[in-house]
């Protein structure tokens, strides 16, 4: 076993137990720009991936989920505990909502229930009838430097989102949310990986499904470090996601010093099988015992 084989806790199953694949792609009025699939993928592949469809709205019948659209949040609504739950701020990918990945978490939110109040961001994009939380521009020539454009309108609204409705616990980010997790957790951390006091994104740990490193130039400069983010943080992904290789998960979770990553046989999903749910239950129930925690009192003579 090599020494990255050593560093992970790895948890794998097999493809019975992966969530199904993206819904469909959005209808032709909403048609992502050509920039997409140069943001949400590190390398170029021939074929492009479906992507959610746009702002679509759960279902009638899904009577977990509680949508405000003054302040396009999503809010599970689940039993209380003997404990505190935990809050965990959700990032859809990109061509998504907070609508879209409520559904593509699906009867997961049930298992994770008794620990976790799932809080649910639109992009602030949105609104604008744009995409994703930034797009991705090169600049000169191929491999030149990369902006996300879009960035400092994400940032504002996340700085926004955190001091109206925070404090959270964790954030959870999918595809391109995975990236923005990732980027938050880069803020997050102080010089030598603890955390940072004066960060506005101040959270416990991170979620990251189906992500990998920032591209942009300067924001990726939060993981040229070399040190480790001391942040609990669990990596989910698939052998088979052809939108995001396995091994640029893999380096999103190298930045991290004692990473939990769950893999699967599945492609690019949120995966929410029998089995995936135990190991999805095992991180939240560490997590909300970590929140919970209180130290015996010892009497003394």
């Amino acid at each position: 076993m090599d020494a990255l084989s050593s560093k992970f806790r790895r948890i794998s199953f097999n493809k019975n137990n992966a969530a199904k694949d993206l819904p469909p792609s959005p209808p032709r009025d909403h048609s992502p720009p050509s920039s997409y699939y140069s943001d949400i993928r590190p390398h170029h592949s021939a074929t492009k991936p479906h992507t959610p469809p746009y702002g679509h709205s759960p279902p009638a019948h899904h009577a977990s989920l509680h949508i405000s659209h003054d302040s396009h949040v999503a809010h599970e609504i689940i039993k209380p505990t003997s404990g505190q739950r935990l809050r965990i701020l959700c990032l859809h990918g990109y061509g998504g909502s907070a609508s879209t990945l409520a559904m593509q978490i699906g009867s997961l939110s049930s298992t994770l229930a008794p620990y976790a109040e799932l809080v649910f961001m639109d992009a602030p994009s949105i609104k604008h009838g744009d995409y994703g939380w930034w797009h991705a521009r090169s600049h000169g020539h191929y491999g030149g430097d990369v902006a996300y454009e879009g960035w400092e309108r994400t940032r504002q609204g996340l700085i926004d989102k955190f001091a109206k409705e925070g404090p959270f616990d964790g954030v959870f980010g999918f595809s391109q949310g995975a990236i923005l997790a990732g980027i938050l957790c880069g803020m997050n951390a102080g010089a030598h990986g603890q955390l940072n006091h004066s960060t506005p994104f101040r959270f416990n740990f991170a979620i990251m499904v189906g992500g990998f490193t920032a591209r942009d130039t300067q924001l990726s400069k939060v993981f040229d470090r070399h040190d480790f983010y001391t942040i609990p943080s669990l990596h989910v992904f698939g052998d088979r996601d052809g939108v995001v290789s396995p091994d640029s998960s893999q380096a999103l979770a190298r930045m991290f010093k004692n990473p939990t990553i769950i893999t699967h046989s599945g492609g690019h999903v949120i995966p929410s099988g029998s089995e995936a749910k135990h190991q999805w239950e095992a991180f939240f129930k560490g997590q909300y015992k970590t929140k919970n925690f209180v130290p015996s009192m010892t009497s003394h003579p």
